[in-house]
């Protein structure tokens, strides 16, 4: 059983496609997260804002030796500026990036097509307990091809996107214009909690994510409205992000091959409003020089009222073999397909600050 919403997932480097319809004669409707409670298309939203909050932190907590990793050009397109200061014993690098891109693709009985522009802005302040950072040019003077074992790195985000997305039916020609906008302004808090070498020579490091972020949303309700939707997302104090980063090896050449959410929980949703918590499973991102692309794991959401223990709609997202598939399973025994779904490619830029 199918059915279309206005869910769109902003990706690895910041997607969520929805908002405006096919008429132009929208009206404008504003809402905080009590909307979940009553709103699906709201609900569905805040799925999409918790998957994207996710992928974001995957690129935000890059090492900043990732462009040699990935075997990009030595320009680092989008970067407008770039700089490094030493603040007492921590390392300080301020960051701006102002990027553009597009894409089409077929998937299923729709044609897609999308473009984005996106501006960001982030701090990251590194710090070792018992250690003085310095700089080294334009980054922290640091030996990523060392232990990084006990290393923080937070980092604070500003950043806005906008994106244009049309979608034809292949069945009968109708075409559907959307339209979407978002600003994101948190922190988050990086750890790395261990570093091993595998059987294989490869690399493994361990961290830790934990947020705290505000994003505001506007996209089309069912009503053929432009609404707003303001959310407050973080993780769980008891459940941070816990990923896995292997490398091939930390030589001069070194290859990032994967990044895995294996656990952790983000809530969104206000004080005293309703909440959506989204829990992570095995979520893996997996790289090669030219191209990287979510390939298995999922996420589950559920939905509660405010002040409530019960949820009253969850959510699943599943990856296998590299197609996201999201489901309502409120009824389990009749999951309802959100036909919608649909995030831009992994973009490596993201990797490369």
């Amino acid at each position: 059983m199918n059915r279309s919403s206005a869910l769109w997932s902003l990706a690895l480097a910041s997607t969520v496609l929805v908002s405006c319809g096919k008429s132009d004669d929208t009206r404008e409707a504003t809402g905080s997260s009590s909307q979940l409670n009553s709103d699906s298309v709201a609900a569905e939203q805040s799925v999409a804002a918790s998957f994207s909050e996710a992928m974001d932190s995957l690129s935000d907590g890059s090492t900043e030796s990732s462009s040699a990793s990935l075997a990009l050009a030595d320009t680092k397109d989008g970067v407008v500026s770039k700089s490094c200061a030493v603040d007492g014993d921590k390392a300080v690098v301020t960051l701006k990036t102002d990027r553009s891109f597009s894409w089409e693709r077929t998937v299923r009985r729709s044609s897609l097509s999308m473009s984005s522009e996106a501006e960001a802005e982030r701090t990251r302040t590194w710090s070792k307990e018992g250690t003085s950072l310095e700089c080294e040019g334009e980054s922290a003077a640091i030996d990523f091809r060392g232990d990084l074992t006990g290393y923080n790195l937070d980092v604070a985000i500003k950043r806005s996107v906008s994106r244009n997305f049309e979608r034809k039916n292949l069945q009968n020609n109708e075409l559907v214009k959307k339209s979407y906008s978002a600003s994101v302004d948190g922190t988050r808090s990086i750890k790395w909690l261990s570093q091993t070498t595998q059987t294989d020579g490869s690399i493994s490091r361990e961290t830790s994510v934990s947020m705290l972020v505000n994003r505001s949303m506007s996209f089309l309700n069912k009503e053929g409205q432009t609404q707003t939707l303001a959310l407050s997302i973080r993780t769980l104090e008891d459940a941070p992000l816990r990923i896995t980063n292997i490398w091939d090896s930390l030589a001069k050449g070194r290859q990032l091959l994967s990044k895995e959410i294996q656990s952790g929980t983000i809530r969104a949703g206000k004080e005293g409003d309703a909440t959506l918590e989204a829990s992570f499973s095995d979520l893996k991102l997996q790289f090669s020089s030219s191209k990287c692309e979510v390939v298995s794991g999922q996420m589950s959401a559920k939905l509660f009222p405010a002040g409530a223990t019960e949820a009253i709609r969850s959510y699943l997202l599943t990856v296998v073999e590299g197609e996201i598939k999201v489901q309502d399973v409120t009824d389990a025994a009749n999951p309802v397909e959100i036909e919608d779904f649909e995030y831009s490619p992994c973009d490596l830029r993201d990797f490369q600050d």
